[in-house]
Order: C-alpha cells, then sequence, then structure tokens
C-alpha cells in the first residue's frame, strides 16, 4: 500500500508551468508561510501534513534570468509531495520529498567554491545516506536516523547540511537540538538502569498467547512502555511473529509515532536504549562523556564491552573498531 502510494505521489511531483498569482518575491518560496512546512518526525526529515487535496505553485526569477526559484506543492490526503529549486550563477539546489518517507536534496555549486557538492538520500525502511564532495574527494556516510547523523558527523552536518536545511525553515535551530539530545542522553545514561528488554520480549511473546485477556493484557502493558519502547520494537524480526502479533506491535508503534514534531526530550528517550548512538558517544573527546557512553552500553550488552575510556585516543579507535565488529555479529 504505502509503494503505490508513493508512486501515485511521484506522479504529482512532477512541476506544471502555470502563471504564478500573487506570487511571493524571489527569495526563498520553500519558507514562504501558507506552503511546504519541514519538520524532523520520528527522525526522519519530513513535510508536515497540509489540507487534503491542497495544491499550490509558483515560480520567479529575476529580470536577467540569471536566478530562478519554482516551487511546487501537492497532497493525496495529507500526505504532501512537494518539487523545489533553486538556481544561480553560484549554484543548483533541488529537493524533492514525499511527507516523513521519502526525500532527495541535491546542492551543486557552479563555480568552484564552497559549500562543496551535497547529495542527501532518505529512503522508506532504509538509512539515510549523505554525500559530499564529488570523485576523488568524495564521502558518504549514513544513519538509521537524521538525530545519528548528527550525533556521529557534527562537523560534517554543521558546515555542509544544516544551511540547507535552514533555507527550507529559517531559525530550525536543529544544531541546538541535537546538542539538548546529546545532553539529555548523558543525562539519562547517568541514572538509568539496565533497559527491560527481557520483560519486553515476554509481553510480545505474550501477545501470540492463546487467551485473549492475556493479548490485551500484553498490549496495555507495551503501550505503557511509552516513548524507551520505540527502538526496541523497530528492530523486531517480524518474520518470527505471526499475524496478530505483527498487527498490535505496528499499532502500538504508530500510536508512539504519531506525537508530532520530535522534541530534544523524547528524541533522547528513544534513542536511550540504541546501541549505534552509545558507539557513537564512545568517540567524544570529554572522558566524563566517554565514560558515561561506555558505563551504558555495557548495561545494553550481556557480554563485556572492552573499551577503556581513559585510554589514549590510538588505542581508544583500536577498541572501538574492535566493539563495532563485535556487536554487529551479536
Amino acid at each position: 500500500m504505502r509503494r503505490t502510494i508513493a508512486l501515485c505521489m511521484m506522479c504529482l511531483l512532477v512541476p506544471v508551468a502555470l502563471p504564478a498569482q500573487d506570487a511571493p518575491a524571489l527569495g526563498n518560496l520553500a519558507a514562504q508561510p501558507g506552503w511546504a512546512a519541514f519538520g524532523v518526525v520520528n527522525g526522519r526529515l519530513a513535510v508536515l501534513e497540509v489540507p487534503p487535496r491542497f495544491e499550490k505553485q509558483c515560480s520567479c526569477a529575476d529580470p536577467e534570468g540569471r536566478v530562478s526559484e519554482s516551487i511546487c506543492v501537492k497532497s493525496a490526503g495529507h500526505v504532501a509531495a512537494v518539487h523545489y529549486e533553486f538556481t544561480s550563477p553560484e549554484q543548483r539546489f533541488t529537493l524533492q520529498a514525499i511527507g516523513g518517507d521519502w526525500m532527495e536534496i541535491h546542492h551543486v555549486p557552479q563555480q568552484d567554491m564552497t559549500p562543496v557538492e551535497l547529495h542527501l538520500v532518505q529512503a522508506p525502511g532504509k538509512d539515510l545516506v549523505l554525500t559530499i564532495g564529488s570523485g576523488e574527494a568524495r564521502r558518504e556516510f549514513s544513519a538509521p536516523t537524521f538525530w545519528h547523523l548528527m550525533l556521529a558527523e557534527p562537523d560534517v552536518t554543521r558546515d555542509c547540511l544544516l544551511p540547507l536545511l535552514e533555507t527550507l525553515r529559517p531559525r530550525w535551530e536543529l544544531r541546538r537540538q541535537a546538542a539538548a539530545v546529546e545532553a539529555r542522553l548523558q543525562e539519562l545514561a547517568a541514572q538509568s538502569s539496565a533497559p527491560e528488554i527481557e520483560k519486553w520480549e515476554t509481553l510480545v511473546k505474550e501477545l501470540a498467547d492463546t487467551r485473549f485477556l492475556r493479548r490485551e493484557a500484553a498490549d496495555r502493558q507495551l503501550r505503557s512502555e511509552g516513548q524507551s519502547l520505540y527502538p526496541f520494537l523497530l528492530q523486531l524480526e517480524h518474520r518470527r511473529l505471526d499475524a496478530e502479533q505483527r498487527t498490535r506491535l505496528e499499532a502500538i508503534r504508530r500510536s508512539l509515532g504519531s506525537v508530532g514534531e520530535d522534541t530534544p526530550p523524547r528524541t533522547a528517550l528513544r534513542m536511550l536504549y540504541d546501541e549505534t548512538t552509545w558507539l557513537t558517544l564512545l568517540s567524544r573527546e570529554d572522558a566524563t562523556q566517554r565514560a558515561i557512553a561506555a558505563r551504558h552500553l555495557c548495561k545494553l550488552c550481556p557480554a563485556a564491552v572492552n573499551f577503556d575510556p581513559l585510554a589514549d585516543q590510538a588505542v581508544r579507535r583500536v577498541q572501538l573498531k574492535q566493539l563495532r565488529q563485535q556487536l554487529a555479529h551479536d
């Protein structure tokens, strides 16, 4: 069903050249009130909901035709599709997006200048992939969510990605939000006990119980666990679940996910029991932060975590590489 919707929305993304009425001045159509609104929802870059059967488009250019800009926003139901393009002698910036499932951003300098070429792809069910530069200088970064990418690559995102995103939504303050997420993670890790994964696994098994009342009780208990349950639900192997388990867990996941734009406290709760997050934080320059991350990772992983937060950088780099390999095979 999702694939069908995506294909239909892709057809809507093709911009149609219509005369613009009451068009905003050339500048940044994507950030104009009443057009598309952008946010981060469940860790994914998203076009926020618009009214059903919404359609709006505009294009404009300077008198010399050196700078041009266009935007097309359409919706099927409440899912918005956006096509945006800005071209000048210095750069070409394009964005295509469908709701919170799919987004592609491409920025190409038209001259030998900074910032460098950037390509971001966010596809349904896959990691975000950010590519910086071209040719031999090309670098690729991937992460399960936007916040993982911000934590793992703060310099790259700050210098290359955030300036583009914040033209779509001025005063978005994504860097401040990412810093608040990391600070809250450190606070939660310093005070939290081991996650109740065994309890959650038991409740998931009870969703397949032959007794209806037992299934209903397990469903209620899982819902009461709140946002910290969300990453656990995402990593469950659906092929090991029966039809009722899959249906109930998908409903629980949707209920936990439908809470609007991400906030630092809610995002931190979702990332608290995610191993990838703490592997990233083991690389921080501050020894106290590394120590908190190492202790918390020990809570998440039954196997011994061989990482010394006080060792010199070369030793830590080797230990972290070995730890990543170990957890990848567990």
